[in-house]
Order: structure tokens, then C-alpha cells, then sequence
């Protein structure tokens, strides 16, 4: 279990008299943070309400550094009503990303005066998104939940008042290493999370082609060779082909062999190199059966032990219980 406690440093007067700057602290005390794991997700969800005057500025971290998909939420309710304007703000070194929440009104000096609310997406203060949701969110003192998605190509807004719904995007390379809140009325942060899903790491096992087809040279088991994709049979929607695999098989240096790509891949190619592990096989009581592990097209292992691989002659086989899905290939010169 992460805990964390907040403490508040005091910015220089040369600076700013009105500014506190609450910050992360990771300790061993206040037990306010839980360690999530959502899905493909990573990261911490803070449930813990946070009271911010005017002008403070609430932070935490949301490291950018081998992830490829960010999803930072805030959830925010004015302390008193009708007293909305507060902006979460993503950083990075180069760039300043602000979501401005705020209450607006129209005809405001007539008996029947129109408000709202509007949010606003700016970058280095230019203006890139805004929505304005009239009654859809609420502007009263109930909270209003705001998340930004990145992808590594583009930012996915959700908003609600309880379940979010997807509002817009807004392309944007890259992702951000921290988020703060601050507003121009008093606020309370019911809750904040940042959630991530951590690049995976591919082993490289050999550096081309080249080095693949000299060890291929060197060994004279007759299972180490090249094999191409075949023919598949797959029940369900389960399974999804990642590609025409083209693949060796070489031994492995912890027993049994190694499934090496060369080529093929077809979703999420760009993960994959020449000489990257795809997977391993591991010997078995039974003659010619293995126990599969494998790394599927978008680098997750798959290696609970359920997989299963034969080699039957010219045909290796790949089969996957779970997904009732089976994938064959054919021995290659």
C-alpha cells in the first residue's frame, strides 16, 4: 500500500503572497492512497477530499517517462455555490496544458438570466477546445469530473457529473509529468487519480536477420529453424491474429527454445523488430508437446501455463485453450 499525506510549502514573497502549493509527499502515514490497478492500467486513485482556498495550488505527479497511455481525473465541487472557475493544468517541460472549468452567464441583468458551464482546453495559452454544456453539468455545489486521456497522438476529454461521457479530443504528441489544480474561488478536490499503462519491454535477442539465420547455422537440431504462418482455428472473438507471423526458433539459454520474430506483424507493428523474443517454448514429459509462453501483438505476456505448443513434422502448432484459438505454422528453408 502507497500512502501519502499533504503538506503545504510557502512559495517566496518574491513571487507570490497568495500562492500555497500543496505537494505530493510519499511517506508512511495517512493512509488517503490506494495503489490501483484498473484493467490495462496502472497508478494511484485518491478518494481523500482536499480543501483549496483561492489562488492554492493543489499538485501531483503523473510521470511520462515509458508509458504509452496516461488517464489523469480530477473530481471538483465549488465550496460555495455558484462559484465555479478552477483549472487543472498538465505540464511538461516544453508544454502547459489547461482545462478551465467555469460557470458562465448570459443576460446576467435579466430576471431570466442564462448560466452554464463551460470548459476550455488551451496549450500555451492558445485556445485549442471548448464546450459549453448548459445544464448538463451541474452549477450548484455537486461535483463536476473532468479526465484527460493521452495516447502519445491525441488528448480524449471526458466529462460528467457522475458517469463521464467523452466530449471531445484534441491531437497532441507526447504526455505530461505532473498535473496541479487551482482556482479563483474556494474548492474542495474530492478525488484524483492518475492511471497509466506502462510501455512494455520487449527483449531483443538478436540484432537482424543476419544474426538470426547464424545461429540457425549453428545448430543442429532439427527444430531450429525458420517457421511461416500457416492457417489458423479460432472459436471466438477472443483471439485476434496479431499477423502473418514469420518466426525461428533457436534454443534458448534457460532450456528449451526461443520464438524469435522476423517479420509479419500486422497489428502494432511498430513494436516490433527483427530479432525480438515472441515467445518460448518449454519441454515437457510428453514427446514433442511444450508448454507456450508468449508475447502477443501488443507486447503483453501470456504465460499462466495454459498455452500450448506441438511440433508434428512440417507443422508447429500454437494453441491457446482459454481463447479456443489455434495457430499453425509450416517449416521454412
Amino acid at each position: 500500500m502507497i500512502r501519502h499525506c499533504n503538506t503545504y510549502n510557502r512559495i517566496p514573497s518574491h513571487i507570490s503572497t497568495m500562492v500555497r502549493v500543496i505537494m505530493f509527499v510519499w511517506i508512511t502515514c495517512c493512509p488517503v492512497i490506494s495503489k490501483a490497478y484498473i484493467g490495462d492500467y496502472d497508478g494511484m486513485v485518491v478518494i481523500n477530499p482536499i480543501e483549496l482556498k483561492q489562488g492554492d495550488i493543489f499538485s501531483f505527479n503523473c510521470d511520462g517517462a515509458d508509458v504509452e497511455c496516461q488517464r489523469i481525473e480530477v473530481g471538483i465541487h465549488p465550496a460555495v455555490t455558484g462559484k465555479t472557475d478552477w483549472t487543472l493544468i498538465l505540464e511538461t517541460e516544453e508544454h502547459s496544458i489547461a482545462f478551465n472549468t467555469r460557470k458562465v452567464e448570459r443576460n446576467r441583468y435579466d430576471f431570466d438570466h442564462d448560466e452554464s458551464i463551460e470548459i476550455t482546453m488551451s496549450m500555451d495559452g492558445q485556445m485549442l477546445w471548448s464546450k459549453d454544456f448548459g445544464r448538463q453539468l451541474p452549477i450548484t455545489r455537486s461535483p463536476i469530473y473532468l479526465r484527460a486521456q493521452l495516447n502519445g497522438k491525441e488528448i480524449t476529454i471526458a466529462v460528467g457529473d457522475g458517469m463521464l461521457d467523452i466530449v471531445g479530443k484534441v491531437d497532441y504528441h507526447g504526455f505530461v509529468d505532473k498535473a496541479s489544480v487551482t482556482s479563483e474561488y474556494d474548492i474542495v478536490v474530492n478525488r484524483h487519480s492518475y492511471l497509466y499503462i506502462p510501455k512494455p519491454e520487449i527483449p531483443q535477442i538478436y540484432a537482424d536477420e543476419c544474426a538470426i539465420r547464424e545461429a540457425l547455422r549453428e545448430c543442429n537440431d532439427v527444430r531450429c529453424s525458420i517457421w511461416e504462418y500457416f492457417d489458423e482455428d479460432v472459436e471466438t472473438d477472443i483471439a485476434v491474429k496479431g499477423g502473418r507471423y514469420k518466426v525461428a526458433l533457436l534454443p534458448s539459454e534457460t532450456g528449451g527454445y526461443d520464438i524469435i520474430y522476423m517479420s509479419g506483424a500486422e497489428i502494432e507493428p511498430h513494436r516490433w523488430c527483427t530479432g525480438a523474443l515472441k515467445g518460448h517454448l518449454i519441454p515437457t514429459p510428453f514427446v514433442d508437446t511444450y508448454n507456450l509462453q508468449w508475447i502477443d501483438s501488443a507486447g503483453k505476456r501470456i504465460d499462466d501455463l495454459t498455452p500450448y505448443a506441438t511440433i508434428e513434422g512440417a507443422i508447429m502448432s500454437l494453441v491457446f485453450p482459454i481463447q479456443n484459438a489455434k495457430f499453425r505454422f509450416v517449416h521454412s528453408n
